[in-house]
């Protein structure tokens, strides 16, 4: 079939059709296709518009001749896929609900457990024979088995669906040999028949929540089903929810062993497994054409589709298409936005799409557990088919050297963590347990109007958002009624325990020294955290530090530490668990599992005006910290320009409200208020603050970094029952900065390595003698940030030696003409807008003018 712009049939093209389609975009968004006898949209804007305009529609044509395929014909006469309304509407409202959101991610436990089974079978044989199949062992029978406890097939039949499946779906493909047709024919057959006899037992004894029971029903009730009309949606279920699985993760998994530097990405970060899955169904897709046909004359960009005329939509070409992504043709599991067309649009929008994107992440998840090494052990052979795009097998080796996989070490078991029973469902039990217990629309209307809800509306809204089953818009509706509102403290505390409930929880209680964490609300200069976790460390108490980057004017603990040689923030529990043991601090990074509930929540807050609710501030701050497994815990609440928190009422009523938190969650908790009109100390960057941090550790350094030091330190020490001891010793004598050599050593960083220092630097000059009076912390901050210090976006990268350095804190006599501050950044066009955000920052009075001092702690809350 070489009548056109690509052969469908040419094994070169078949190879890597993405260059060809790239070159047919470049002449133009549609083209005629001779051989197929139809339109093709190559671009991701006329893909769109031939999947939602519905002058365009599925029109079924008997596979002809018709006498040859009537088992065929008949699966796809009236199906879902081959239908427009009011028969496309009828049939999809009856299955809809099967295939929900809500209700695929009420499957999310079991499915992620049978993945998980099937990925340590898989494991063990890649471990015994060096290689295994992915597809074989494990892309192919997991969606199998979903969709056979759907429809409510009996285990013993379910071998059978696999080739069915197979067989049919060739009959979609262009020039398909006889052999191949009348293939396709015999396992139509087949599955007719043995639907007929599935229909005829669901009469004679109907099941509890089973698809094909539900559809009996419906046969005798206002939507009239017919017994064809069953049996075709139910094969189309099957292939749907089978083929777009297999085929994603084969294409997708082949795309990321080929790439491994996005495979350890994702072994390093959990998060990115949802985004890995979009990016997987993106960039190699497994359905690549998907027809329409012109019901009424049509023009797609500026192309006339006559009534009768076929236009398809290349969604392989779209999804590939420059206009809708940045470097199309890379594969990037942290690409955002993905507005891929893999799934399709319009009302034709794959009905099994929740179901795959869950099974797919159910794989992922599993393999970044069980495989972190996975490798590509052979190249694969391709499928010799062009509609639907997949591999015959993927041999992969697990990359371990013969042990066997290990399990994390200090997590609660979430059976125990929830009360229940550890995974999901039980395959063969009823799923009427999947039912919702609440409404969401109640839950926001109780809120809304006053009242407060229940610990088992908080427990199901909360869980519920967390697995897709409340959407977006609705837990933003609930978010405002809670910021207008407010909660009551039991409120507070249950919200807080039901975002814990999300994740894991650590557990370091077999360690033998008691445990202490702290935790700032962010600020400028606040460089605390690197001497502070050392310093207690030093007196047997482990600080187990999750810390994060920073964003805009605050800088990141990690950020600063990263600055220094080999240094890694990513820990696993049990490398954690081992260095609390040996070293006494740790300070890394959060992993994915603590609390996922928080994650989804906070995003939404930062996007619908919820921001400055004080109970979910403080619930999305202690339920990380309670999750973290500390058993004491000291707040740092910072108040002024440079925070957060502007006014000491409003970081009173948070500290306030986190301390009864910690409390609630039985964890000995204290609050200290502290200043941040002005920076802490005399930097504020990343590598420049290391290095005052270790002129603190060395038992000089700036006089109020010393103090907020030693007062965060005391309480730390007092709260986990060393009270007694007196944490300036520990600096004097140099024993935190042993910690700290042997902290920074473990996770890899050289403690003697040399700090980068920037390439560029400008000095801002004091316009005139006399006394600084101001020295605001949101400029200094924000300066810091435009130097390239920190990040607009969480994944922008850092300056490690950009920054600020303070020659003068208010109350010091300047000069006219000598430095009062430093601007340190390796990019020099950034010096403008550094000095732009200082401006109104500095205040200089006569001399003689003596500001009067505030405390640097203004306030202690327990």
């Amino acid at each position: 079939m070489t009548t056109g712009p690509f052969d469908p049939a040419d094994p070169r093209f078949l190879a890597d059709p993405y260059p060809t389609f790239a070159r047919l975009r470049a002449r133009g968004p549609v083209h005629w296709h001779e051989g197929l006898g139809m339109f093709v949209a190559v671009s991701h804007r006329a893909a769109d518009v031939v999947l939602r305009d519905r002058a365009l529609g599925r029109l079924w044509r008997d596979k002809e001749p018709a006498e040859l395929y009537p088992a065929f014909n008949l699966l796809h006469r009236r199906s879902i896929l081959e239908s427009e309304p009011p028969t496309h509407t009828r049939l999809r409202r009856l299955v809809a609900g099967a295939f929900g959101r809500g209700h695929v991610e009420r499957m999310r436990p079991w499915i992620s457990e049978l993945a998980d089974s099937l990925v340590t079978q898989f494991a063990e044989r890649a471990r015994v024979d060096g290689s295994a199949d992915l597809l074989a062992l494990v892309a192919e029978p997991l969606p199998v088995e979903v969709i056979a406890q759907l429809l409510g097939v009996p285990a013993a039949d379910r071998a059978n669906l696999r080739p069915w499946s197979n067989a049919i779906v060739k009959m979609y493909e262009y020039g398909l040999p006889l052999e191949g047709r009348v293939e396709a024919e015999t396992a139509a057959r087949l599955f007719v028949a043995y639907l007929r006899s599935l229909v005829a037992d669901r009469l004679a004894a109907p099941r509890e929540e089973d698809l094909v029971t539900d559809l009996v029903v419906a046969a005798s009730g206002a939507d009239r089903l017919t017994e064809d009309e069953i049996v075709g949606t139910c094969v189309l279920l099957l292939m749907a929810g089978h083929e777009a699985t297999v085929n994603v993760i084969g294409n997708g998994m082949l795309a990321m062993l080929r790439n491994p530097g996005q495979w350890r990405r994702m072994v390093d970060d959990a998060d990115l497994v949802i985004p890995a899955a979009e990016e997987m169904i993106r960039y190699d897709s497994s359905l690549q054409i998907f027809e329409r046909t012109a019901t009424r004359p049509v023009e797609v960009f500026g192309t006339r589709v006559d009534a009768g005329q076929k236009i398809a939509a290349l969604l392989g070409a779209a999804n590939r298409d420059p206009e809708a992504f940045d470097e199309p043709d890379r594969f990037d599991i942290g690409r955002t936005p993905n507005p891929h067309v893999g799934f399709g649009a319009g009302i034709h929008f794959c009905l099994g799409a929740p179901l795959a994107r869950v099974e797919v992440q159910a794989v992922l998840a599993a393999l970044r557990r069980r495989l972190p090494r996975a490798r590509l052990a052979a190249e694969p052979t391709r499928r010799p088919e062009f509609v639907i795009r997949g591999l015959t097998g993927l041999q992969v080796s697990d990359g371990r050297d013969g042990s066997a996989p290990r399990h994390r070490r200090g997590l609660r078991d979430d059976a125990t963590r929830r009360g229940g029973e550890p995974g999901g469902p039980d395959p063969g039990s009823s799923m009427a347990t999947m039912t919702e217990p609440f409404a969401a629309v109640d839950v926001i209307r109780r809120k809304r109007d006053g009242g407060e809800l229940g610990d088992e509306q908080i427990d199901w809204v909360v869980d519920a958002y967390t697995r897709g089953a409340v959407a977006e818009e609705q837990m933003a509706a609930l978010a405002m009624a809670i910021l207008l509102n407010g909660m009551t403290r039991r409120e507070i505390s249950r919200w807080t325990a039901a975002m814990i409930a999300t994740g894991e929880r650590l557990d370091f209680s077999d360690l033998g020294r008691p445990t202490a964490d702290k935790h700032s609300t962010g600020g400028v200069g606040d460089k605390i955290t690197l001497p502070l976790a050392p310093l207690v460390a030093a007196h047997g108490v482990a600080v187990p530090q999750l810390s994060g980057r920073g964003l805009g004017h605050t800088g990141g603990t990690l950020d600063k530490l990263e600055s220094i040689p080999g240094w890694r923030a990513s820990l696993s529990t049990e490398e954690m668990t081992a260095q609390l043991r040996d070293v006494g601090a740790v300070v890394c990074a959060a992993g994915g599992g603590l609390a996922p509930a928080d994650r989804k929540l906070y995003a939404l807050r930062d996007v619908t005006a919820t921001v400055e609710s004080i109970p979910l501030i403080a619930s999305s701050i202690m339920s990380k910290k309670i999750a973290e497994g500390t058993g004491a815990l000291v707040l740092d609440v910072k108040v002024g320009s440079g925070a957060f928190m502007r006014t000491a009422d409003a970081a009173r009523d948070l500290a306030r409200t986190m301390v009864d938190l910690g409390t609630d969650a039985g964890v000995r908790t204290v609050a200290l208020l502290t200043d941040m009109s002005t920076p802490l100390g005399l930097t504020a960057g990343n590598a420049l603050e290391v290095r005052e941090s270790l002129d603190v550790l060395a038992g000089g350094g700036p006089p109020d970094v010393v103090e907020l030091t030693l007062a965060l330190a005391r309480e730390m020490l007092a709260a986990a029952g060393r009270d007694g001891a007196d944490p300036a010793d520990a600096l004097a004598d140099g024993r935190a900065m042993d910690t700290w050599r042997r902290m920074i050593t473990a996770q890899g960083g050289d403690p003697d390595g040399p700090l980068p220092v920037a390439r560029e630097t400008h000095a801002v000059l004091a316009p005139a003698d006399g006394v600084l009076v101001r020295l605001d912390a949101l400029a200094v901050g924000t300066a810091a940030w435009r130097l390239g210090a920190g990040r607009s976006r969480k994944e922008d990268p850092v300056q490690a030696a950009a920054g600020v350095e303070l020659h003068a804190k208010p109350g010091a006599k300047v000069r006219g003409g000598e430095p009062l501050l430093t601007l340190h950044t390796d990019t020099p066009e950034r010096f403008e807008a550094a000095l732009r955000d200082l401006r109104g920052g500095v205040e200089i009075a006569p001399e003689g003018s003596r500001p009067a001092p505030g405390p640097l702690v203004l306030d202690r809350i327990a």
